[in-house]
């Protein structure tokens, strides 16, 4: 399982993101590139994330903002029958918004940041709880194909993860 875990967050550093180019850069000999002020492109997050760091880029990947967390949590609840679509990564980007933002609030001293850190974390756990029991729920009774266009790419590796480990358990001891 850490395998798989470590290939997906691989993935997602791997994925291009938009970015804005601050100021000039030349990224030869590592590839064959030169930023140009003002304008945008796309570069491997990895990359991205390292300009973005030294003040060269800006990434204009789209962070979640704690209102459309709290959007998402809602409309997840309202659905009592459907898992409501959510984007692929949705799972990292989280993880990583929320500690970005608990370290800035931390370094800054605050407290209004901490307690929307607070409830982003609070808001992502529900989510989470919630979705993970459609998902079993799916597994349990067979209903996979309704659910799995909506499930983030994270999801989806947890859906195999767990088909996986039920059809193990059930050759081994079930026989079902």
């Amino acid at each position: 399982m850490t395998l798989e875990l470590e290939l997906l967050n691989n993935l997602y550093i791997l994925k291009p993101v938009r970015v804005m180019v601050l100021r000039y850069f030349s990224l030869e000999p590592f590839m064959n590139l030169t930023l140009q002020k003002g304008s945008e492109i796309s570069l491997p997050r990895w990359i991205a994330e390292i300009l973005e760091k030294n003040g060269i880029v800006e990434i204009l990947d789209r962070t979640i903002t704690p209102q459309e967390l709290s959007k998402i949590k809602f409309s997840q609840m309202q659905q009592k029958s459907q898992i409501i679509r959510i984007e692929d990564f949705f799972y990292i980007k989280m993880k990583k918004t929320i500690e970005d933002l608990e370290t800035k609030a931390k370094k800054e001293g605050d407290i209004n940041l901490l307690k929307i850190v607070e409830k982003m974390r609070e808001d992502f756990a529900d989510i989470s709880r919630l979705r993970l029991s459609f998902i079993i729920r799916a597994v349990q009774l067979g209903g996979l194909d309704v659910i799995e266009k909506n499930l983030a790419i994270e999801e989806k590796l947890l859906v195999n993860l767990i088909k996986s480990t039920l059809s193990t358990w059930s050759n081994k001891f079930a026989l079902i």
